[in-house]
């Protein structure tokens, strides 16, 4: 008597169960999954210049920063990567572009150059249809030009950078194309250790304090030397020197990135001891750092420290264009 009461009960659980939707292998909650299918996020292997060489280029690499240039000719989407560090993004060929997430969804960018992110924003870069906007770290994504025309881009990224939003945790979500993630295990490209120019300056005992506010670039050579975006991290500036132009004596306080897209012959030298910081002359004494089929025409890169009272002057027949971008959170001090 007691078994015919509870068997119709058992059954009718059974039953239920058995209805219940079941959760196959490989079905993943996206709002809470584990990520033991899918690599960390800082894998060297998802590296963007490791998992999709053939969009991300090392163009130069030290201690500091990396600088990559980006491309995407209008084709299908590039491999999923990663780019594990905080990075400075200069658009000078921007197009409408798709970005597909770790979990497949698409965000949709225009190519149009959004607001300019500072209010001190003083000048436009020079460059066709450019925007320079910061970017926190990015986890697993891949890229797709769904333009007619090319994406073009400069990433510099800041591998020492210490804030809140210089780390990323690992993916939240699962990755969306074994092929890619077996692809990024074995991913390596000879391009990835390119060689670097660091120049050094010269110290010298009679300058001025370095941090003197009227003395730097933008305020004593504001006629060269225009800010673009700043933020607690970096300064951007925009550097213009016409042909036989030499800028008025102002100081640098912190470490940068020189990039420049027109080069020329210039010519560096401490305005209190007349010594030469650096002297470049186009193609003859500094080669050319990158792979020549960069699109990044006639440009160089270097790394320049803190620099005291100095001046550059254009010592070539055509104008000299730069962007610098100083990291400063680097701490470090020129002695005077």
């Amino acid at each position: 008597m007691k078994h015919s009461l509870w068997l119709p009960v058992a059954v009718a659980a059974l039953l239920a169960l058995l209805a219940a939707p079941s959760h196959q292998a490989g079905e993943t909650n996206p709002d809470n999954i584990p990520t033991a299918n899918c690599f960390p996020w800082t894998n060297p292997g998802l590296d963007g210049a490791r998992a999709a060489p053939l969009n991300h280029i090392v163009m130069f690499e030290n201690t500091q920063v990396r600088v990559i240039e980006v491309t995407n000719a209008p084709s299908p989407k590039n491999r999923y990567h990663t780019h594990p560090r905080a990075s400075l993004f200069m658009e000078d060929k921007s197009s409408s572009v798709r970005h597909y997430n770790a979990h497949g969804i698409i965000t949709t960018v225009p190519a149009l150059p959004p607001p300019v992110p500072v209010s001190d924003y003083n000048s436009p870069m020079t460059v066709d249809n450019g925007r320079v906007y910061f970017m926190a770290p990015n986890d697993m994504h891949s890229v797709e030009n769904v333009d007619n025309k090319p994406f073009h881009a400069i990433r510099l990224e800041m591998k020492t950078l210490n804030t809140s939003f210089s780390q990323l945790p690992c993916p939240t979500v699962p990755c969306v194309d074994s092929t890619d993630m077996e692809f990024a295990r074995r991913a390596a490209i000879e391009r990835y250790d390119m060689p670097y120019k660091v120049v050094d300056p010269v110290p010298t005992a009679k300058c001025f304090p370095w941090n003197r506010p009227e003395l730097d670039g933008p305020v004593a050579a504001y006629q060269t030397e225009k800010v673009v975006l700043e933020n607690e991290v970096i300064r951007v500036l925009d550097v213009t020197i016409n042909p036989g132009q030499t800028e008025a004596n102002h100081t640098s306080p912190y470490p940068a990135v020189f990039i420049m897209d027109k080069n020329a012959g210039i010519l560096i030298t401490s305005a209190t001891t007349g010594a030469v910081i650096h002297q470049s002359i186009p193609a003859v004494t500094d080669p050319v750092l990158y792979d020549a089929g960069s699109s990044f025409a006639n440009g160089k890169i270097l790394y320049f420290g803190v620099l005291g009272l100095h001046n550059i002057q254009n010592i070539d027949n055509k104008p000299f264009h730069a962007i610098r971008v100083e990291l400063k959170q680097q701490n470090v001090e020129l002695p005077c």
